[in-house]
């Protein structure tokens, strides 16, 4: 028991560390200098901060070398519950590492244009940044896919674990959820921009308060006392 309480509570710090490396990365430089609708804008705003798209660079790497490591502590508290169930979804988070991994690759390609001296077609340029930046979105949002439906499958273990509330494992089940109806949503709805505003809130308010709660309770209380 205190050796699951002890990797629970590491788990803990690398669930901090996730939200702590996806907040800088993607509020301070992917949402905030990224304009969808103008390539010019993203353009000259990374222009003007290279070092900025370098660092969120580094910081999604870092999260999802954490992410796909997670997937092994969550396998081995959650195995005693049902261990098939708790394969599939150690492996759906490690999809998902591995699609965001070839999203980043977009981030880097994006990167190298800024160390380019480039006299070519500026139209061309620009539907290059265009085309790297959409990419980007694209692939995050189908990790997305795979990851909510790991959430979904963990909550549900995680309901019927002696090692954790019930209710946390509802409140991640819902993040799950959403992960997944936004992802579809982005895909399959041709009047999806005009909805983000809607969607963002949708995703934002179940994410955090469940993978916020999964990861204080790991952090303060490890697992359950039986």
């Amino acid at each position: 028991m205190q050796d699951l309480k002890k990797m629970a509570r590491w788990s803990g710090l690398g669930y901090l560390l996730i939200f702590i490396t996806a907040f800088f990365a993607t509020g301070f430089v992917v949402e905030a200098m990224v304009d969808p609708t103008d390539a010019g804008i993203t353009w000259a705003n990374f222009k003007a901060a290279p070092q900025m798209l370098s660092w969120a660079i580094l910081s999604f790497i870092l999260m999802v070398i954490i992410d796909a490591v997670l997937a092994i502590p969550f396998y081995v508290l959650l195995k005693s519950v049902n261990q098939s169930l708790a394969q599939i979804s150690s492996a759906l988070r490690l999809v998902n590492a591995a699609v965001f991994a070839v999203a980043l690759m977009d981030l880097i390609s994006l990167r190298r244009l800024l160390d380019k001296p480039y006299q070519g077609d500026e139209l061309f340029l620009l539907r290059q940044v265009d085309h790297f930046s959409q990419s980007f979105d694209d692939t995050w949002l189908l990790g997305l896919v795979f990851f909510g439906i790991h959430l979904l499958i963990m909550g549900y273990l995680m309901i019927r674990s002696a090692h954790f509330p019930s209710w946390i494992g509802g409140l991640i089940q819902a993040a799950g959820l959403v992960y997944v109806v936004d992802s579809v949503a982005s895909f399959s709805m041709p009047d999806y921009n005009q909805y983000t505003a809607f969607f963002e809130m949708m995703v934002v308010i179940p994410s955090v308060l469940g993978e916020l709660s999964f990861c204080l309770f790991l952090l303060i209380k490890g697992i359950k006392q039986n």
